[in-house]
């Protein structure tokens, strides 16, 4: 953490391009850098908070969960929340744009351990196998991003979930997957996301100093530090656009912008400041 702290945000850049292209998996290396890891997910004290804390901000009962079916966008390096689904009797779709969880199951074990009572049965406590875990705990882990949605049934899911997920969904297909949220989605469900705003390089905006057609290209896009910049202003047009009703939203806000606005790319100096300064936002949706 101490390493990240001290790298600038352009020599970050540099260094995560690089990385990116290494004909090797380092993966868990840098991740324990903090240069590569998707989240706090491999925590198992903070998956279990992490879930509670959004099933509350949405007034969402636990105890009213048996037999929904829940889903989980963006898990990052553990799918330790459909575990904790399962604890209350759901089912869980789990998606990602590709396979960066643990399969230990002793971590997967400790969160089962950690859950203040837990509901699960001696008999789906006791597996063997990251599959026997998913098979017993009925968690299904699909690993192909946006994609994924289409082994998901029309209608199906209660609950969606995400935790600062939104934010690195690819701007040209940020419309579709909402609208892929809006089609898997029974009448009257929940979806409760965390979203950062902030770059994911020095938590600032120094994201928003590219031109759109470098930033969206390829070649940045696939190099570890990308987010699709759209300001909440924007995200939320796409909620109401694809159907969704917001029900609940709380932003966090700078006092002033961490930079100057000067030196933006003119399509972000355009923006309002008041869309600018928003950080972080909690919002939640429902299918009417």
């Amino acid at each position: 953490m101490m390493l990240k702290k001290l790298i600038p945000w352009y020599l970050k850049i540099i260094i995560k391009i690089i990385i990116a292209r290494l004909p090797f998996n380092i993966h868990i290396f840098w991740r324990n850098l903090g240069m590569f890891r998707h989240g706090n997910m491999d925590d198992t004290s903070y998956v279990v908070s992490n879930f509670m804390n959004l099933f509350n901000y949405a007034s969402i009962n636990t105890k009213n969960c048996n037999g929904l079916n829940f889903l989980e966008v963006g898990a990052g390096d553990s799918i330790g929340s459909g575990v904790v689904a399962s604890n209350f009797g759901m089912s869980s779709f789990i998606i990602d744009v590709d396979s960066f969880a643990t399969k230990d199951t002793e971590f997967y074990k400790k969160i089962i351990s950690e859950l203040d009572n837990s509901n699960l049965n001696t008999l789906k406590k006791n597996f063997n196998s990251y599959e026997e875990m998913c098979e017993k705990l009925d968690i299904t882990y699909l690993t192909q991003g946006t994609s994924s949605f289409k082994n998901i049934n029309d209608n199906s899911i209660d609950i969606i979930i995400s935790q600062a997920c939104l934010e690195h969904v690819r701007k040209k297909e940020f419309e579709f997957f909402m609208d892929e949220n809006f089609r898997v989605s029974k009448k009257g469900a929940i979806s409760i996301h965390s979203i950062d705003f902030k770059d994911h390089l020095e938590y600032s905006l120094n994201n928003l100093r590219f031109s759109e057609k470098t930033w969206e290209s390829e070649f940045m896009s696939s190099s570890g530090f990308y987010t699709n910049r759209l300001r909440y202003c924007d995200m939320k047009e796409l909620f109401l656009k694809s159907g969704f009703e917001i029900i609940k939203e709380d932003l966090r806000t700078w006092e002033e912008l961490p930079m100057k606005k000067t030196k933006f790319n003119q399509h972000f100096i355009n923006y309002d400041e008041s869309d600018l300064l928003v950080k972080e936002a909690m919002v939640v949706l429902k299918k009417n």
